[in-house]
């Protein structure tokens, strides 16, 4: 038996820490039924990805127009919906599964250690704002994203080029962190491994948040509350008409 204790000095809010404790959970499905048993009026424990509450680093790119592969309507669509967006394919797979080797051989170029971040990051300033980091720089206020590039699209790196929507990523990242620095691994498969340094430029940060913020309150908002008072009237409507 494991004892766990939570020392709550500052107070913890209640959403949070149950989604915390669920994660150490080894049947999720099975304590969200035990808690929902508990019969508390009013309340459903539901869990969902937590890039459904906020913008990701993988959004940024997207709602700047700057992503080829992925429109910002996808994002605003993947925002509002019960669904959860499943996108995967075998470069993708392969990006997952080579991480550990870029963050190696980035360590071995630099001589920087890294480790990885094991959570999922939010603003204080802009609790909007959230992200993944792949890995954090041990000893300085600085992470590490890590690419992995099919030599068809080498060009996109060339002569120190980042491609724009994974630029918007690490600015993203820089943002929500409030980071000094930022550094890319890109691995060009079979010819080399490309590393960029991008450094906190707070105006190119600021025009980011703004951004993402209207984009989520001029349309994802909106169309989250006009949900909510259609699912309200339509409660109200079966209630008054006992159907």
């Amino acid at each position: 038996m494991k004892t766990l204790y939570i020392e709550c000095a500052m107070g913890a809010a209640g959403d949070m820490l149950t989604a915390a404790l669920l994660e150490l959970m080894p049947d999720k499905e099975a304590a969200l039924a035990k808690l929902n048993a508990m019969g508390i009026p009013g309340v459903v424990f539901e869990a969902k990805p937590s890039e459904k509450c906020g913008i990701t680093g993988t959004d940024a790119g997207a709602i700047l127009g700057l992503n080829p592969y992925r429109s910002a309507f996808q994002v605003y669509h993947d925002k509002i919906s019960d669904t959860i967006e499943n996108i995967d394919n075998e470069a993708m797979r392969q990006g997952r599964d080579l991480e550990d080797y870029v963050a190696q051989r980035f360590s071995e170029e630099t001589g920087f250690k890294v480790r990885r971040a094991n959570a999922i990051y939010q603003s204080e300033e802009h609790p909007l704002l959230l992200a993944d980091f792949d890995r954090l720089i041990v000893g300085q206020k600085a992470g590490l994203e890590c690419k992995t590039v099919s030599p068809f699209s080498a060009d996109k790196w060339a002569d120190g080029k980042i491609p724009a929507h994974y630029l918007a990523q690490v600015d993203h990242y820089l943002a929500v962190s409030g980071f000094d620095c930022w550094y890319v691994a890109a691995l060009i498969f079979g010819r080399e491994l490309v590393i960029h340094k991008i450094v906190t430029d707070k105006q190119v940060l600021s025009d980011l948040i703004d951004k993402e913020e209207l984009f989520w309150t001029n349309h994802v908002v909106p169309q989250m509350k006009s949900l909510f008072y259609y699912l309200h009237s339509m409660l109200i409507h079966l209630v008054e008409t006992g159907l």
